[in-house]
């Protein structure tokens, strides 16, 4: 039976089916709570909207039911997965580092809560958190004390396996669209917004169960990834379990952000109206208020400049914050090393930059590494007509991030005519500017700075090591050996004579501790 057919012959079949359209109808006046009603003068449902009734209708029957999920007080599950720290990878495209967690998640399906207490590992390191979702407030702590967590996680509450078809059956402006095929299978596509969000809901033709959602949006609460700006956010649902009660649930969601593979989430124990403590989705008052407080005001320069800018060679200022920039006077302008993290970030440089220097152009900013802290902030200088120096090999990753997309929150190079920036891709050493502050920029060309440039001062024997110098919290030994043995190597390699180095998390250290410290040691 060829596809066509098989379409025709589903319609005619559900079209006979009174019960099933009437379970369409029942559901969307029953479970989409505030959904408008059909009052007088009101635009009736189109048959876009009826078949994606229908649709998700099929989907809820199949996974047990909508009197069966009704009586859901609670789901309590816990498992296991673990997700890339896409950010700090070496390579935008991959290998990427993992990192691992644990998950004990307590959801109240019907009054839209949560509790998730989550363990992560990565590194070497070991950190745990609980957090409490509800429709008003996202509270994130440890130990019993909380402070406001990140908004976009009431996502979970609407969108997740349990809920998103009666999420989907409650919109106003639900429909059906064209089909599409995922893992080789055809889907039919619902469509809906969610809190002025698009979503995508991926139904399968064959069993109408739900293989998966789409939305797209930004993702202002998670540093790393809010540079991208309007992130499409894939979920894929598989390892179906059918358990005692008639509930059918998947074990298995798998997440993409922006065709990137970010996440495998594993439900090892799925287990529905387990007994919890009564305040178990209790968050304190003050917490609260201050939550609200947060979501009311604009998102503030991420890192901030709280701490006074620093002198560390004349006409060198060291800006602080949780990722340092340099400004460094030349005689014909100011270069800024890094831009940091957010095009707001680099507009409180850029204003910081005219406070030390007033009047002096910004002749160039240097971006050293493919790590995502290190060049989110480039759109405003895109935006401003400011030269970028960048390593050759970091090419793809800047243009795809001054391709993104800002419609939802436009920043300042969304709004321009995003006309060809000026950009100088650097593939061996070259010298910036004259003077006392002249600066030589050369790639590293390492192992693991394969991604990363360094930036030397001649007149003041100082290095910049991009994000290779680091040192630990007892301030005496360094995070990754590699990374500083490999900027000591490429130093004597390319004849700098270094008495001082710095970098985006380190202030300005002897060189000599980089020599004792990649000494090797004698016997074993």
């Amino acid at each position: 039976m060829n596809y066509l057919k098989q379409r025709v012959t589903f319609w005619q079949r559900l079209a006979g089916r009174t019960s099933v359209l009437h379970v369409a109808v029942v559901l969307a006046a029953t479970l989409a709570v505030g959904q408008p009603g059909a009052a007088q003068g009101q635009q009736l449902p189109t048959a876009a909207t009826e078949r994606a009734r229908a649709l998700l209708s099929r989907a809820v029957q199949q996974m047990g039911g909508a009197d069966r999920w009704r009586a859901v007080g609670s789901l309590r599950l816990t498992g296991r997965g673990h997700y890339n720290l896409l950010e700090q990878s070496e390579r935008f495209e991959g290998p990427y580092i993992p990192a691992y967690f644990s998950f004990d998640e307590l959801r109240d399906v019907n009054q839209r809560q949560a509790r998730l207490h989550r363990v992560d590992a990565m590194l070497g390191s070991t950190f745990g958190r609980t957090t409490v979702v509800t429709d008003s407030v996202v509270a994130l702590g440890g130990r019993g004390r909380f402070a406001p967590g990140p908004a976009d996680v009431q996502e979970e509450n609407y969108l997740s396996p349990g809920t998103v078809l009666f999420t989907a059956l409650a919109a106003p402006d639900l429909r059906s669209a064209k089909d599409t095929v995922l893992q080789g299978v055809t889907q039919y596509v619902v469509a809906f917004t969610w809190r002025n969000w698009p979503v995508r809901l991926f139904l399968n033709h064959d069993t109408g169960l739900p293989t998966g959602q789409e939305i797209t949006r930004p993702v202002n609460d998670r540093y790393f990834f809010q540079i991208w700006g309007d992130i499409k956010i894939v979920n894929l649902y598989s390892f179906w379990t059918l358990d005692p009660t008639g509930l059918r649930y998947p074990l298995q969601t798998d997440t993409w952000y922006n065709g990137q593979y970010y996440r495998t989430a594993l439900v090892e124990q799925f287990r529905v109206n387990a007994s919890a403590p009564a305040d178990s989705f209790a968050v304190p008052a003050a917490v609260r208020r201050a939550y609200q407080a947060r979501q009311r005001q604009p998102l503030p320069v991420i890192g901030g400049v709280a701490r006074p800018a620093a002198e560390i060679a004349p006409g060198v200022y060291e800006i602080p914050g949780n990722w340092d920039v340099t400004v460094v006077k030349q005689s014909d302008g100011l270069v800024i090393i890094e831009a940091p993290i957010s095009s707001a970030y680099s507009a409180g440089v850029l204003a910081k930059a005219q406070q030390l220097y007033p009047g002096l152009p910004v002749k160039a900013v240097i971006s050293t590494s493919d790590a995502w802290p290190h060049f989110g902030g480039l759109r405003e200088y895109a935006a401003r007509n400011i030269p970028v120096y960048a390593l050759d090999l970091n090419r793809p990753i800047i243009e795809k991030l001054l391709r993104s997309s800002f419609r939802t929150k436009p920043d300042a190079w969304q709004q321009t005519s995003r006309k060809k920036p000026s950009i100088r891709y650097v593939s061996q050493k070259l010298t910036l500017g004259q003077g006392p502050n002249r600066l030589e920029i050369a790639p590293m060309r390492s192992e693991t700075g394969e991604r990363m440039m360094l930036v030397y001062f001649p007149e003041h024997h100082l290095l910049y090591g991009s994000d290779l110098v680091q040192l630990n919290a007892d301030n005496t030994t360094f995070f990754q050996l590699q990374y500083t043995a490999e900027v000591r190597g490429r130093a004597e390699e390319l004849g700098w004579p270094v008495q001082r180095v710095f970098a985006m998390h380190t202030s300005p250290l002897a060189w000599e501790k980089i020599i004792r410290a990649t000494e090797p040691t004698t016997g074993f």
